[in-house]
């Protein structure tokens, strides 16, 4: 007795310390978790990652900074332009003129600044220098010349005599070396097409136009995205509200199913019951897998936005009330666009417009009749030293006036009409698109108020009918305990009570849903 009574103490024993070993566990696991809670994640925190973090945010946030900075571009064609150009040219063609040097020398130096204003003058101050260095015809310095002397040997006759005289053709021939110089004003101002700056006016319009045509685009990216991004948000802490919902609902059916499982082992219930009871819970782990599968997929597209890679979420979401969707959110929402309904799609509509109009009237400056008025006026020097000659360009001892006008006009007029009416037809189909989107957008603003209120009424339901199944299958269990009712009727109160939760839940994420397609209304991103 004794040999056998030792075995069975000692495995007494051991599961004794068995049990106090997991204890002891669990409680230092319990201390660990409470030492160290789990990271709310708000909703700020959240999309103030999604801005930081999301590649299509920082495309679109670079984008509109190239916009801010590009916003000056058209400025670019009115600021002054400093110009410079030097030359050598060496010239030894024949000439049927027998004066004319056999070989001419320039070195040329010219410099100015240029300058386009918005009323569409053209202006230009210049200077110009240019060192000539000749090489002159090859000429006798004097040249025979005949001439009739009286004869001292015979009075009353004369004899030839030839004298050497200078050269005349010596003086005709021009400088070896001297330099010219000018200093000159250009101006040019348009009449009729270009005429006070319109051209330059209309591609100004059009590349600013162009420029916020695709800063709101870029805004209106952002702006669904970060209403995306809240949207995941909120789906996905009803999601992990919907897996609690399931888990609790689970452990109220395994007690149940264990309820069952005692009264038919102790011959006080049917087994009927317990299969039953069994069979929901099965269901119900089925739910419950089908709930971590969605909360799951929402996980990583709620990490896919902030960039970040898996299906892991480093923290707990705050739980969203139904009284927060019944009242605040409703406030927060009319206030959206309380004077008139405004999406950014649609100011993207009113530019397109706007650009096809510019369109319009720059292919009618570009093919309007050109009448320039143009002037030139020159102060001009030569002179054998380059010192003398730069004096002298600035002096009005020799000045140049030209004043002139030139006139040129397309012929084919039928080529140009066509055109046009093409952009024309463009902008009445960018004005038809621009009403249709705004007429879109006030039936869609109307439609999701008028959503709104009743998801909201459908909540309240919701949420009212979520009690009193709750208050209902409560009564069914005391019922249940003191053998007033079956465990079938219990089993199906419990799963009202689950389907008014999981309803409750569906509401909300309709809320939610309507909440984020209102957030793509107003100005700002």
């Amino acid at each position: 007795m004794k040999s056998q009574g030792r075995p069975a103490l000692a495995r007494s024993v051991i599961s004794v310390a068995r049990n106090s070993l997991i204890i002891w566990i669990v409680l230092l696991d319990s201390q660990a978790r409470a030492e160290t809670p789990t990271r709310t994640i708000s909703i700020d925190e959240y999309l103030d990652s999604v801005r930081a973090a999301n590649g299509t945010m920082k495309i679109a946030a670079t984008t509109i900074e190239a916009g801010e900075l590009r916003s000056t571009t058209p400025d670019m064609a009115y600021t002054p332009q400093f110009f410079t150009q030097a030359s050598h040219t060496v010239d030894s063609k024949p000439s049927v003129n027998p004066l004319a040097p056999d070989r001419i020398e320039a070195t040329n130096i010219s410099t100015g600044v240029q300058k386009l204003w918005e009323s569409g003058l053209q202006s230009q101050v210049s200077f110009n220098i240019t060192r000539f260095n000749l090489n002159e015809p090859t000429f006798a310095n004097t040249i025979p010349v005949p001439l009739a002397l009286p004869n001292p040997a015979v009075p009353g006759s004369t004899v030839t005599q030839i004298v050497n005289v200078p050269n005349p053709t010596k003086s005709l021939l021009p400088q070896s070396e001297y330099t010219e110089a000018r200093t000159q004003i250009d101006l040019v101002q348009p009449l009729l097409k270009g005429g006070g700056g319109r051209d330059l006016g209309l591609v100004r319009d059009s590349t600013l136009t162009k420029i916020t045509i695709q800063q709101l685009s870029e805004r209106y990216k952002v702006k669904s995205l970060l209403a995306q991004a809240e949207y995941i948000y909120w789906q996905l802490a009803l999601a992990q509200e919907a897996v609690r919902t399931q888990e609790g609902s689970i452990e109220r059916f395994r007690k149940l199913r264990d309820w069952a499982k005692g009264r038919a082992s102790s011959q006080l219930g049917d087994k009927a019951d317990l299969l039953q009871a069994d069979s929901g819970l099965k269901v119900k782990y089925y739910e419950l897998e089908q709930a971590k599968k969605d909360c799951s997929s929402l996980q990583r597209i709620f990490n896919t936005l902030r960039g970040i890679g898996g299906d892991k979420v480093d923290g707990e979401l705050v739980p969203l009330s139904s009284k927060a969707l019944t009242f605040v959110y409703l406030d927060e929402a009319s206030q959206t666009a309380i004077e008139s309904v405004k999406r950014l799609d649609v100011e993207i509509a009113k530019q397109a417009e706007k650009l096809a109009q510019i369109d319009i009237e720059q292919s009618r400056e570009k093919y309007r009749a050109q009448l320039d008025v143009f002037g030139t006026a020159a102060f001009n020097a030569l002179d054998r030293t380059s010192e003398q000659a730069l004096v002298g360009a600035v002096q009005n001892k020799h000045p140049t006036y030209i004043v002139g006008v030139k006139f040129s006009t397309p012929l084919d007029q039928d080529i140009i009409n066509r055109d046009r009416e093409g952009l024309i037809k463009t902008g009445e189909a960018a004005k038809l698109d621009k009403d249709v989107r705004e007429f879109n957008a006030r039936q869609d603003w109307d439609d999701l108020q008028t959503q709104l209120r009743d998801s909201q009424v459908r909540l309240k339901l919701a949420g009212d009918i979520e009690e009193a199944q709750k208050e209902k299958l409560a009564y069914e269990r005391q019922r249940l305990s003191s053998g007033r009712t079956t465990t079938y009727q219990v089993l199906m109160f419990e799963q009202d009570y689950a389907s008014a939760q999981l309803n409750s839940i569906k509401s909300k994420a309709e809320i939610l849903g309507i909440l984020a397609r209102l957030k793509s209304f107003g100005d700002a991103s």
